[in-house]
């Protein structure tokens, strides 16, 4: 039993750490906003469109919120 609880945590533990090196790329407003997440929720990186500066913060912040969920 103890070898088979072993295994199983050696195999969860590769499975973690397989899963923090994924990344996943939420975007919005028809990608004038990209988020780029990995495994561990780290953000990663953060695109905005160049076009999107001269608009109102309030809706830059919430194309950021609606990219990174």
């Amino acid at each position: 039993m103890k070898g088979v609880l072993g295994n199983a945590l050696k195999q969860a533990q590769r499975l973690q750490e397989e899963m923090a090196k994924l990344e996943c790329t939420g975007e919005s407003g028809a990608g004038l906003v990209q988020v780029v997440v990995n495994g561990r929720h780290d953000v990663k990186s953060v695109k905005i469109a160049p076009e999107l500066l001269g608009e109102d913060v309030a809706m830059l912040e919430d194309l950021l919120a609606a990219a990174v969920n």
